[in-house]
């Protein structure tokens, strides 16, 4: 029975990438809002969020009365701790949230997620990663079909209506974020794939191919090199600077980090493609930075400065636990006209405003513990990588952006990322990892087979 709620859990861990394309959810509580967009204002259920409680749920019925049981991966409490502080900072704005309903379930939702990561890094060190990781390559190969699609039509159809629930598709007539400058092609549609936003693609893609270019496992060699050209591709058509600054952290993080700094995509056979899509990689990141003096580009910073500037102005009220929500405390404090209906793309900003001083503390030692565990890991250059490139991919995506703190599947996204990095050992083509006493466990089909509760497979304390 126990075995049975083991791989009940891992199943439900596999499916988390593939769910979180799925933009339905299923609203308990809309605030009131003047313009303000759903996903902002209100408390919300999605297939991700499903599949992270069901994780969580089969992971319990395995760990109950189950008895002594060896330690997570080194390293792994103080990044569960740095979780554990951002809900902590999230309870304590509850007194003085503008909306103490929206601020409950985000409260509920980070605590369930500090179990999250918890289980699915038991779990990912007793059955093979690479099932997940396969799991994300074809995720990740999908989301990249259907980018190209759009790119060629010119248009989201059908996946706005379809995963999105809209009322009609965007095309590059559209007004708005959806639609970049380029200099032949003139007016150009962002890929969307089917997330609600390009940039929401773009930090989807950019983690996922983290994940899957610091594996070097070689049943998943040929997958792996479609996914990571594909990805790339695909990366592209988001036309997302902080999604391919976080690439390009990551990359020369992994190189750093990697063994002998011997590079993984020089051994796989798709080589000329993966330098073909680096070199039309860095062509189009040479053109979208060309188009900054367009209009369409001087609108979007713009709009991003003054969302930058209405968050300060709810700053500057200092309360000293936060406002919570920060679209509706905006609207609130300073009046709809003058407030807008977005949030500050700046996660560190808007825990600042939403959190109080709590609030960016928690998200600057959720990086922090990442380095901790690098440092810890030191002299397994190998276990180091994977800490590492987390911190190196998320940096950016958090400065830049906010959906992996606005959107309820953002976050489930940043958690499961921080899990499978943690777990990952950069160029160990095995999913072999060194038992308490040095022992090492097995990952055939007979292995996997076993009762979860049999399989030594915890790489220290």
């Amino acid at each position: 029975m126990r075995a049975t709620a083991a791989r009940f859990g891992w199943v439900a861990l596999c499916l988390v990438p593939l769910s979180l394309g799925v933009g339905r959810f299923w609203y308990l509580y809309i605030a009131p809002g003047e313009g303000i967009p759903y996903q902002y204002r209100s408390v919300a259920l999605s297939a991700t969020d499903g599949l992270a409680a069901l994780t969580c749920v089969g992971w319990l019925a395995w760990r109950w009365r189950s008895g002594p049981q060896p330690g997570v991966p080194r390293g792994t409490g103080f990044v569960l701790a740095a979780l554990a502080l951002l809900a902590l900072a999230a309870a304590a704005s509850l007194n003085a949230a503008v909306d103490r309903s929206i601020a409950l379930g985000v409260t509920a939702q980070l605590a369930i997620l500090v179990l999250f990561f918890l289980a699915a890094s038991d779990l990912l060190a007793r059955f093979p990663r690479r099932h997940v990781l396969t799991v994300a390559s074809v995720a990740v190969v999908s989301q990249a079909l259907l980018a190209a699609w759009q790119a060629v039509a010119q248009s989201t159809t059908p996946a706005g209506r379809l995963f999105n629930g809209w009322a009609t598709e965007l095309t590059a007539h559209d007004q708005g974020a959806s639609v970049v400058m380029l200099p032949v092609a003139g007016r150009w549609l962002r890929s969307y794939g089917t997330f609600p936003h390009p940039n929401i693609l773009g930090g989807f893609l950019a983690l996922s191919l983290a994940l899957i270019a610091i594996n070097d496992d070689p049943r998943l060699s040929r997958l792996r090199a479609v996914a990571l050209v594909a990805g790339l591709v695909a990366l592209l058509l988001t036309f997302s600077r902080a999604a391919w600054l976080a690439v390009l952290l990551g990359a020369a993080t992994g190189l750093f980090a990697t063994p002998g700094a011997k590079v993984t995509l020089l051994r796989i056979r798709g080589r000329l493609a993966v330098a073909l899509a680096l070199a039309l990689f860095m062509l189009v990141v040479l053109v979208r930075v060309g188009s900054q003096g367009s209009l369409v580009e001087r609108n979007s910073m713009d709009t991003r400065r003054f969302y930058d500037s209405v968050a300060w102005k709810v700053v500057a009220r200092g309360i000293p636990v936060g406002a919570g929500n920060l679209v509706l405390a905006q609207q609130h404090l300073l009046g709809a006209a003058s407030a807008g209906s977005e949030p500050a793309h700046d996660v560190f900003l808007i825990a600042l405003a939403e959190l109080g001083p709590l609030g960016p503390a928690a998200w600057l030692s959720i990086l922090g513990s990442l380095l901790a565990v690098a440092w810890l890991r030191r002299a397994d250059r190998s276990a180091r990588a994977g800490p590492l490139v987390a911190a190196a991919v998320l940096a950016p995506l958090l400065l830049f952006d906010h959906y992996l703190w606005t959107q309820s599947p953002g976050r489930v996204l940043l958690v499961l990322t921080l899990a499978l990095l943690m777990s990952l050992r950069a160029a160990q083509g095995s999913d072999k990892q060194p038992g308490a006493a040095g022992r090492q466990v097995e990952t055939s089909a007979a292995a996997c087979c076993r009762p979860p509760g049999s399989l030594n497979t915890f790489a220290g304390s």
